[in-house]
Parts: structure tokens; C-alpha cells; sequence
């Protein structure tokens, strides 16, 4: 599968978890005055979490594909909101002096 097949199928399935909500979990109508059931659903809890599903494809399939190409994700995916990378103050490690005598030849 070339990559722009690969751009185009991580992209359908990011709009389709967009697009789709939770089911609703049931009504929230108590049975009756005095009953001790209330049919009580989590729907208020689940609309907090309608976003993990396009998190799961975003870290699954757009960082995988980040670590062999980042320049191809890295408008779409590195945002202000998610930071993957690690930024140091550290130079690269091929201008890190070393001493001497911890150089042995070989």
C-alpha cells in the first residue's frame, strides 16, 4: 500500500469516528414514583469521551506513520493540543565533545 493510499484510509476513518456518537445508553426516566430503579444512563458521562476513538487512530496509525515520514503528518496530527516530541536544550550527538581518554580505538 503506497503512502498516499495510506494518507487517504487513515483520513476516511478519521471522519467516520467523527461523525459517529456513542448510541444512546438507555432513557433517563425514573419507572415510576415509587420505584427504587431509575433507569439511569451514562450518556451525560459518555459525551465526554466521544473524542477517543479518533485519538485511537491518530496515535495508532499517524505516528507509526510519523516515525518513517514526520513531515507527511506533521500539520495534520502535531498540534499545540498533543505533543509527541521531546525537545531539549542538548546538542545533537554527533557535536557532543568527548575526552580523550574515553575515545578507544579499535
Amino acid at each position: 500500500m503506497t503512502t498516499k493510499e495510506l494518507v487517504n484510509r487513515i483520513v476516511r476513518w478519521t471522519e467516520l469516528l467523527k461523525s459517529n456518537k456513542y448510541p444512546p445508553l438507555g432513557n433517563e426516566v425514573a419507572e415510576g414514583p415509587n420505584s427504587k430503579f431509575t433507569n439511569f444512563s451514562l450518556q451525560h458521562i459518555m459525551e465526554k469521551y466521544n473524542f477517543l476513538p479518533s485519538l485511537m487512530v491518530k496515535r495508532e496509525f499517524l505516528l507509526s506513520m510519523a516515525s518513517k515520514n514526520p513531515e507527511l503528518v506533521k500539520d495534520a496530527f502535531f498540534g499545540d493540543k498533543f505533543k509527541y516530541n521531546v525537545e531539549t536544550d542538548l546538542p545533537p550527538p554527533e557535536k557532543v565533545p568527548v575526552a580523550k581518554e574515553e575515545v578507544k580505538p579499535h
